[in-house]
């Protein structure tokens, strides 16, 4: 039995979709990021692209198991260490100012008006600084003793605009061709024509993956 709610998503997706209109590259593929050669980077954490397949829009929201351990390694430090409770105050006074243009040789105008903030001294900094601190230390030592694991996902989820869908590969999208190989492995995923098992197989990225990378 369809689901009434999903099914609702779907169409206004679908329907989205025809109107839908982006600048897609030979693969189909639309990125927000731009790709510099000159700025090519060896590994990366997280990357998206947008495609059309079937009569839908699918967003690809990938992330290198990296990253993912490094966000599992942050959580538990901050439910081991709380945060001061006094807020980092960093400026000291918001001054209301009118902002012109020039309007001739001699005249002007107000262009628009709002608040500037000024920067003051934070009565907590001293206590913010020590709690920073230890929080690195904390997650220094997460980082390299933890017994996270973390393994090849992928979540799909119907949402208004698209199909949505959340990729942790451990592959590393650093340029506009290895966007697109990142998109062909998300779509042969969705056509179920391949598996993360078959894939990945036994990938597994954990403390000794993180020492490897970041060395002391």
């Amino acid at each position: 039995m369809k689901n009434p709610f999903i099914e609702k998503k779907r169409q206004h997706a679908k329907q989205y979709a025809q109107n839908w209109q982006r600048q897609l590259n030979l693969q189909g593929n639309y990125f927000q990021h731009i790709y510099l050669k000159t700025e090519r980077k060896q590994f990366d954490c997280w990357n998206d692209v947008s495609f059309k397949l079937g009569s839908q829009i699918v967003a690809v929201w990938w992330e290198h198991p990296r990253l993912h351990y490094q966000n599992l390694c942050e959580n538990l430090v901050d439910t081991q260490l709380e945060s001061p409770k006094h807020p980092i105050n960093m400026f000291s006074e918001e001054v209301y100012m009118k902002f012109y243009t020039p309007v001739g040789k001699s005249r002007k105008k107000v262009k628009h008006s709002g608040c500037l903030s000024i920067p003051g001294d934070n009565p907590y900094q001293a206590e913010w600084e020590q709690y920073f601190k230890q929080r690195e230390i904390l997650l220094n030592q997460a980082l390299n003793q933890s017994d996270f694991v973390v393994y090849p996902s992928i979540k799909v989820e119907q949402l208004n605009r698209c199909r949505g869908v959340n990729l942790c590969l451990p592959i590393e999208v650093v340029d506009e061709q290895s966007a697109n190989e990142m998109a062909k492995i998300a779509k042969s995923l969705l056509l179920r024509e391949t598996t993360l098992a078959e894939l990945f197989p036994d990938y597994a990225y954990t403390k000794e993956n993180w020492q490897q990378e970041n060395p002391r």
